[in-house]
């Protein structure tokens, strides 16, 4: 009966960042590799069929033929480049390789092709010659740790990633916001980075999950189904641009100079009304507007008319 490997979380420090562009994996993997008990790292790209491997150290290939009077001839492959057998035998010359004991790397190299990849790719755990992909690049492949043992290569234990390479490849939003549109419908607002904003009307099922969430004050819950709906919804707005919504537009007539608007001041007086404030460029004074339950309930948009220019404005800020 086959034996089930565990399989291990890999714990990345708090201090280092999570996402594209960061090394957090790599950071936590360098420090796996052990001379004294001759372990690796292993990743492995079945797609591809390429492999990762990261030792202690003697990553770089090749070697060194020591002639006796203290000369060194290095070579790149084989010692046969610089010198042949018969040539070292009578020179009394010795083949000194950068391999460390334990992690022969044609060993190694011969294991991983017999298990059917196609190049092996070596590695230090530091220095010039250090493992340090980004995050995002561990999407689907597998991490181990291994241990020569022989001519085959033993896995230790499978070292889990996936939860760093899923918010590795997430992407990051500036803004998400659940609001009303002016028919009073729930619409998702979305602001990725880099990326221009946009709305989507969700299914009737997550809004309910959604705000079923948040009555029940589970904050922490709310945060997660919140960045979950903000992905699942861009990667469908993507695949299917038609469905995203421009709350800005104002219809296809619209002509109003949106950069104008600096910023909007919303505040509560005395007798308990809300009031909302805009600051427009080149309008010296805008009155401020009432936000009242005809208005809106603190979620969505409306228009304030100015020398008959209609420019949309947020009628209230985030709710949720």
């Amino acid at each position: 009966m086959e034996q089930k490997l565990p399989k291990y979380a890999l714990r990345l420090c708090r201090k280092n960042g999570i996402g594209k562009g960061y090394y957090s994996i790599a950071d936590e993997l360098k420090k796996l590799p052990d001379r004294s008990k001759k372990e690796m790292v292993v990743v492995k790209d079945n797609l591809s069929g390429i492999v990762d491997v990261v030792i202690p150290a003697g990553a770089m290939g090749g070697g060194v033929v020591a002639m006796p009077n203290g000369e060194k001839r290095p070579y790149r492959l084989t010692p046969d480049e610089v010198m042949t057998t018969g040539e070292r035998v009578a020179a009394h010359a010795e083949v000194r390789n950068y391999n460390i004991p334990g992690f022969s790397k044609q060993r190694i190299q011969d294991a991983l092709l017999q298990e059917g990849y196609r190049y092996v790719r070596f590695y230090n755990n530091d220095g010039i010659l250090g493992y340090r992909p980004d995050d995002s690049y561990f999407e689907g492949k597998d991490v181990s740790l291994n241990k020569l043992d022989g001519k085959s290569l033993d896995t230790l234990c499978d070292l889990d990633v996936s939860e760093h390479v899923r918010k590795a490849i997430s992407v990051l939003f500036d803004r998400i916001q659940m609001l009303r549109d002016d028919n009073n419908r729930w619409i998702l607002y979305l602001k990725p980075q880099n990326e221009p904003s946009f709305s989507v009307y969700p299914d009737k099922a997550d809004i309910n999950q959604f705000f079923s969430t948040i009555k029940q004050g589970q904050n922490e819950e709310g945060e997660r189904l919140r960045m979950e709906l903000a992905q699942k919804y861009h990667a469908l707005a993507t695949n299917r641009p038609e469905l995203k919504i421009d709350l800005f537009s104002g219809g296809k007539n619209n002509d109003a100079d949106l950069s104008k608007i600096q910023r909007v001041v919303i505040y509560k007086t005395k007798d308990e009304r809300i009031l909302c404030a805009p600051v427009i460029d080149g309008i010296p004074k805008v009155e401020p507007r009432e936000i009242t339950p005809n208005n809106g309930n603190g979620c969505g948009w409306r228009r304030i008319w100015r020398n008959t220019k209609p420019i949309l404005l947020p009628k209230y800020s985030m709710i949720c």
